[in-house]
């Protein structure tokens, strides 16, 4: 088994914003392998298969991985 070490960040740092591209963006600029989606509805729709798509598509353009997904908290 092979172990690979990620250097991740949670999208809780933008959690006030409406979660989008620029976002990661920003994240993988800054050196990040990985990350953690905070699933609140304001900040990241988990509902919305629109949403999830397009998360896809920025994970892939940005070459993050994607690590977890919180669970809602309220």
């Amino acid at each position: 088994m092979t172990c690979v070490a990620l250097f991740g960040v949670s999208t809780h740092l933008s959690v006030g914003e409406r979660l989008d591209r620029e976002h990661l963006v920003d994240i993988a600029g800054h050196g990040f392998d990985a990350v953690e989606v905070f699933a609140v509805r304001d900040h990241f729709d988990y509902h919305d298969r629109r949403a999830i798509i397009a998360l896809a598509e920025w994970l892939d353009d940005t070459r993050l991985r994607f690590h977890s997904m919180h669970a809602p908290i309220a």
